[in-house]
């Protein structure tokens, strides 16, 4: 039997800052850039600078559109993008920079064929 350990604790491992960057994928699984500091993070998502934040996107149907807002921060900019399969995403409109921390608001067409899913992307 081996002394092997599958699961260590936080203390035991780092994952901040812990690839080497030659041999890391460019963004995490939310699209955000890596790395966010000097070295690349270990694992699907890439602890990013308090400054470079994607805020949560509310999404509220009403009929035929959907409602979408976020809290935006001053001088910011970010791509609101759709996709239909989580995979493919397209661009809808880039948004900033902004003057001021403020509430953004913007209404789709809802089309259940072709924008499913929404999300905020940093540039």
């Amino acid at each position: 039997m081996s002394n092997m350990r599958f699961c260590p604790n936080a203390e035991e491992q780092q994952l901040v800052n812990e690839v080497q960057i030659q041999l890391a994928q460019s963004q995490d699984q939310r699209g955000l850039p890596r790395p966010s500091g000097q070295v690349t993070d270990i694992g699907a998502y890439e602890l990013q600078h308090i400054g470079s934040q994607i805020p949560a996107l509310t999404i509220a149907p009403s009929q035929q559109v959907l409602k979408l807002s976020f809290q935006g921060q001053s001088n910011a900019f970010y791509y609101l993008q759709s996709s239909s399969t989580l995979s493919n995403w397209k661009e809808i409109e880039l948004i900033g920079p902004l003057t001021n921390n403020v509430q953004v608001n913007r209404t789709v067409a809802y089309n259940s064929g072709s924008n499913g899913f929404f999300r905020l992307f940093l540039p």
